[in-house]
């Protein structure tokens, strides 16, 4: 019974471990997702600028 129960705790783990992963994917794909919206808005910021100084 203790090797099963060493196993089971092994498994848990590995799966927490598992989805602090995936949750650092997530945050990571997130944290990408506002830098280009915020690149977007700054060269669209810029056009207008442009078009309205002309």
């Amino acid at each position: 019974m203790n090797e099963q129960n060493k196993s089971i705790d092994q498994g848990r783990n590995s799966m927490k471990r598992g989805v602090e992963a995936a949750g650092d994917a997530a945050k990571n794909a997130i944290d990408t997702i506002e830098d280009a919206g915020k690149a977007a808005v700054d060269r669209i910021s810029d056009s207008i600028k442009d078009v309205t100084a002309r």
